[in-house]
């Protein structure tokens, strides 16, 4: 029977042994592969027979099949007339009183299987290639052993390296004293034959590290239900995570300038409240030197006090400034020597004489000073000089408007190269434990000035940042005394906070203004109503923009308006970034007081708002 088995499959081989490995049968396939007649082959053993062609793996399974009584099972490559066959074999031992008797060898032709089977990789292989090769995702292919079998040309870019370095190569044996953390990946896809994912930072050839999507996906071979291949991919989405990541602190910083919005219109109001009565009391000609030096420098604080509350809002979103003629002379100093006053630091300041005026807003380039004398006080930790130097920009470009340049120089460091691109983002610090929005606060304000501002290398061997501002089209100065006012005015001040009301109140009234206060518009409306019925027109209102739970100032002189087109307004915020309040003509208004505002300001204000034709 075993001399027929199979004669009509020439894919199944059947062979009898005895127990001296003996054959005793062979059927027509086996003799085909071999090579030999059944007369040629019953009777003698496996080593006559082959001789030195023997294969040792079937002698070894005949062996431990005989020796253990066990059936054994395995695959082999035996060289036949036509080449190497590949065969999966199985032996199974016959027993008689507990002894192996004969031996029964059933082996299956499995060749051209394996063929195909490695024609389909090839041809995966090859579509893996086609499709990858020129993608910018970094994609390879790994053997079962986890060595590389094809890498695509953005892996190639990434590492510098050439196609035939990989190949064959484990990423340890290429990559030795690299971390690599995608690899417990890439064995979890091998060990478990599921795909796997996940986010790698790597850092690349500048040591920056970059954040990579990964993938491993193994390749099944569906007949042994064993993992040939495992394909990868990595796609560095280092950017996309940035923009979300400063998505996010946007959107957090929109909140807190909502919130900081509300804080800071309560703080200026009772800052306006100190500033004023601080002003309006220096104005007393009978105090001593040492209450009016006390005074001073309680308007200093109260002034460095003004500039950080609208350092955040001025970042999250403030409006456009409120330019005006601004000298720079005494807000250099005065700034400068307010930051380093208990520091290390000393302060090198020259400015040219005659330095023209800048169009710009005054409150918001004093937080460029005091920001750039900060940031050049925490480079030199160890103390040493700023050098400031302010000077009119030498008309060379005839298109670009005439500018004030101010350059700050340290003695620290400097910024390298590879920094200053990024220095002026948002959020972005090299020094540990910083918020990074600093030199972003003035860029964004020397921006909305149409100036510029960069940095350089100082002839020191520090760091030199260098503003440029627009030189203002007027450029003498005012030559109105404090409290010079003109004419004796009624005057309507509108505003929810008492101590504001109160201080205005008394500013006026000390240059002999008359001076009715409301609480929010509609008293205003009413009381503006009963002044023109009774032929006692108010001369100027001043207006705050913003009464919570009330007509605010913009509503308010809408509805004067329609009792009195010739209402002359002043608008007044503790909401800075307001653009109302940079634009002001814009909205009807004739002038515009900022909170917090010193009696100076507001004699100012009231002076050039009757100065000024309605809009």
């Amino acid at each position: 029977m075993i001399d027929q088995l199979g004669d009509a499959d020439l894919d199944v081989l059947c062979a009898v042994y005895d127990r001296d490995l003996r054959y005793r049968s062979i059927n027509a396939a086996a003799c085909a592969l071999i090579g030999r007649s059944a007369q040629e082959v019953i009777g003698h053993t496996v080593e006559e027979v082959f001789g030195e062609r023997r294969n040792p793996d079937n002698l070894t399974y005949l062996m431990r099949a005989r020796d253990t009584g066990k059936a054994q099972q395995g695959t082999l490559a035996v060289g036949g007339p036509s080449g190497e066959v590949h065969l999966d074999a199985l032996y199974l031992p016959l027993m008689s009183d507990g002894e192996v008797t004969q031996i029964v060898a059933i082996a299956y032709n499995i060749t051209a299987h394996l063929a195909a089977r490695q024609e389909l990789a090839e041809s995966e292989e090859t579509l893996l290639r086609a499709i990858t090769e020129h993608i910018p995702t970094m994609c390879a292919l790994y053997d079962a052993d986890l060595r590389f079998r094809y890498v695509n040309d953005a892996v190639l870019r990434y590492t510098s390296l050439r196609s035939v370095d990989f190949i064959g190569k484990t990423n340890e044996e290429l990559f030795p004293d690299r971390e690599l953390p995608f690899l417990s990946l890439l064995r979890a896809a091998r060990d478990t034959g599921k795909t796997q994912r996940g986010e790698i930072a790597l850092a690349d050839s500048g040591e920056h590290d970059r954040i990579f999507s990964m993938a491993f996906q193994p390749l099944v071979d569906p007949t042994t239900s064993t993992i040939t291949q495992i394909v990868a991919a990595a796609q560095d989405v280092t950017e996309e995570r940035r923009a979300q990541e400063e998505l996010r602190r946007a959107s957090k910083l929109e909140a807190l300038g909502v919130l900081a919005g509300g804080l800071a219109h309560d703080f200026n109001n009772l800052l306006t409240g100190v500033l004023a009565n601080v002003t309006c009391a220096q104005e007393d000609q009978t105090l001593s030197a040492s209450s009016r030096e006390a005074l001073h420098d309680a308007e200093l604080a109260c002034n460095r006090a003004r500039t950080l509350a609208g350092q955040l809002l001025t970042f999250a979103g403030g409006g456009a400034p409120l330019r005006q003629a601004t000298p720079l002379e005494g807000l250099l100093t005065e700034t400068v020597a307010f930051c380093l006053r208990s520091s290390s630091v000393s302060a090198e300041i020259d400015i040219e004489p005659e330095l023209p005026l800048v169009d710009g807003d005054s409150e918001q380039i004093e937080q460029v000073v005091q920001n750039l004398t900060m940031n050049a006080m925490e480079a030199m930790p160890e103390g040493g000089t700023l050098k400031i130097r302010a000077r009119r920009e030498p008309d060379n470009n005839s298109a670009a408007k005439p500018s004030v340049e101010i350059c700050f120089d340290d003695s620290g460091r400097g910024v390298p190269l590879e920094q200053r691109e990024r220095i002026f983002d948002p959020f972005y610090s090299t020094r540990e434990g910083r918020s990074g929005l600093g030199l972003a606060i003035c860029f964004r304000i020397v921006e909305r000035h149409h100036g510029r501002l960069w940095v350089e290398d100082a002839p020191s061997g520090g760091a030199r940042f260098v503003v440029r501002l627009p030189i203002a089209a007027a450029t003498s100065k005012s030559t109105r005394k404090e409290g010079a006012s003109g004419a004796t005015l009624r005057i309507l001040v509108m505003d929810d906070e008492p101590l504001v009301c109160r201080a205005v109140r008394r500013i006026l009234a000390r240059v002999g203004h008359e001076v009715v206060v409301a609480a929010h518009g509609e008293e205003a409306i009413e009381s503006y109503s009963k002044a023109l019925d009774a032929g006692q027109p108010f001369d100027l209102v001043l207006l705050d923009l913003t009464v919570p739970g009330g007509l605010g100032g913009e509503e308010t002189l809408a509805r004067l308006r329609q009792l009195d087109a010739s209402v002359r307004a002043i608008v007044s915020s503790g909401y800075a970034e307001d653009p109302i309040i940079a634009n002001y003509r814009d909205y009807g208004f004739v002038g515009a007081a900022r909170k917090p505002y010193s009696s100076v300001t507001l004699y100012d204000a009231v002076a050039g708002a009757m100065s000024l034709d309605v809009p």
